[in-house]
């Protein structure tokens, strides 16, 4: 056994943390996912939750809650 193989191992097992941790992307509650990947955009969105996506891609999160706008209609007093 080589002297080097314990290094390039544990070398190997830091990127594939590495690589895992980069890969799981979380969305929250209220919001979807939309994955990117140079450019193209995927045709379905990611729900909330953890999801485990491509470690070169980007997941934009969108709002999907409502907003309720109250508007009072005030009249002048003659």
């Amino acid at each position: 056994m080589k002297r080097g193989t314990p290094a390039v191992a544990f070398l190997l097992v830091i990127l594939f943390f590495f690589l895992l941790l980069r890969s799981a992307r979380v969305v929250p509650a209220g919001h979807v996912g939309v994955v990117d990947l140079f450019g193209k955009v995927r045709t379905e969105a990611l729900p909330p939750g953890l999801h485990l996506v491509n470690p070169l891609a980007t997941v934009h999160r969108m709002s999907v809650q409502t907003n309720e706008v109250k508007e009072t209609m005030e009249t002048p007093s003659s």
